[in-house]
């Protein structure tokens, strides 16, 4: 397929469809796109003025959502940080509402909301024709995330796997189909990587997390000990019956899971009740349905925090996007510097630096969400030069991925575009 034309001096575009699927990717990376560039090419309304807002972020605050500066300020781009994707979605300023019209001449109105959930800003965009559709619609999708948080959250005491933990002794349990869903993905994923993705150490994270708080580095006999308590395996997860059996100790985390799984859920919920051009995000795990009316696609713009990688802005329809990096949450221990992800073979920190985009189709896979989630997870874990072996046995899902090495940046893209 020929490249798109390149939009600006000393950047490169690409454009292609991922085979077998109805995911539509551009890709455009090199020199800073400015935002209001981006959010003109989404209005496309006469007399319009275009303008472009932003998803929230990073180490998002669990009181409340982050207030990103006015994304027509220098400080929009800096106060970007990983784990964390901004969405440029184009608004058409006309009486504080934007209406578009589809093909067959209906009027199709531009509604956007904002809640903290899972301890992030979760941002839903739908077109929809009217008030009352749009309202209900995003309740709906709003409580898929809520069952899925009130499944898998490990910060409340009274969520479904914070009640399996209490009472783990190995004994075998039901779970609900939101959890076993999770589960079936998290396993796929699991086996994928060779243990390179596994949310039964949450023993261990827990540990990790614990000691980044307070400062604390855990000796070898906390890691070893942590490491002893989880592991897959331990789970005897049954998809069929729908039963874990989780011995004393072992607990989970979903860290690297839940928030593209909720993203699309609540998508889903959303083109149920008939809104199919619509976009959830949570942090850095996004969900699109079919592009705005008249427009390419929803632009997303990717930082994946390593020191001259440049920012790609991607116009997709129909596909989950993830992100997993270190920017944010690592520290330094005698001179090392240690990533908040844990390698699951080991049960430690990792130390290299590498960061992952991932990019799933919606029809490629019904948990591609949690699949892209996950991905992008296992691929830090990784690092670059196993990435191709991973994302081969996923088809629909596209990467970009970034690691330094010495200092000096290594990039590589997957699958490698022809154009």
């Amino acid at each position: 397929m020929p490249a798109a034309t390149s939009p600006g001096i000393g950047t490169s575009s690409k454009r292609y469809a991922v085979p077998g699927t109805s995911c539509q990717i551009e890709a455009t990376a090199g020199a800073a796109i400015g935002v209001a560039d981006v959010a003109a090419e989404d209005c496309g309304a006469a007399g319009g003025a275009g303008s472009a807002t932003g998803v929230g972020a990073g180490a998002a605050s669990r009181a409340g959502a982050p207030q990103l500066p006015s994304a027509s300020s220098a400080a929009y781009h800096r106060a970007v940080r990983m784990r964390s994707i901004v969405v440029f979605v184009g608004s058409c300023i006309v009486f504080a509402l934007a209406a578009c019209r589809t093909s067959s001449g209906s009027a199709l109105e531009r509604h956007e909301s904002t809640r903290v959930r899972m301890g992030v800003p979760a941002r839903i965009v739908v077109y929809a024709a009217s008030d009352e559709l749009a309202r209900a619609a995003v309740e709906r999708a709003y409580a898929r995330i809520a069952a899925l948080e009130d499944a898998c959250s490990d910060y409340r005491v009274d969520s479904e796997i914070a009640r399996l933990a209490a009472g783990a002794d190995g004994t075998p349990r039901e779970i609900s189909p939101a959890l076993a869903s999770i589960l079936a993905s998290a396993q796929r994923v699991h086996a994928a990587s060779a243990g390179a993705f596994d949310p039964a150490i949450g023993a261990s994270t827990h540990l990790w997390r614990a000691a980044r708080d307070g400062g604390a580095f855990p000796s070898p006999d906390h890691w070893k000990s942590m490491l002893a308590r989880g592991g897959w395996d331990k789970l005897q997860f049954d998809p069929e019956r729908r039963t874990v059996a989780p011995p004393a100790g072992l607990e989970l985390d979903f860290g690297g899971i839940a928030k593209g799984a909720a993203a699309q859920a609540a998508l889903d919920e959303l083109r149920a009740a008939g809104c199919e051009s619509a976009l959830v995000g949570l942090a850095g795990d996004i969900a699109c349905g079919k592009a705005p009316p008249g427009k390419r696609g929803w632009h997303v713009a990717v930082d994946l925090g390593l020191a001259g990688c440049a920012t790609r802005t991607l116009v997709l329809e129909n596909a989950c996007v993830s992100t997993s990096g270190d920017r944010e949450q690592a520290i330094e221990h005698e001179g090392v510097r240690y990533s908040h992800l844990l390698d699951p073979r080991s049960g430690k920190p990792v130390t290299r630096r590498t960061a992952c985009n991932v990019v799933m189709a919606l029809d490629a896979a019904a948990d591609a969400g949690a699949l892209a989630d996950a991905l992008a997870s296992a691929a830090c874990v990784l690092g670059l030069d196993e990435i191709d072996a991973l994302l081969a046995q996923f088809p629909g899902a596209t990467a970009f991925a970034a690691e330094l090495r010495d200092g000096a940046l290594v990039e590589r893209e997957l699958p490698v575009g022809d154009g």
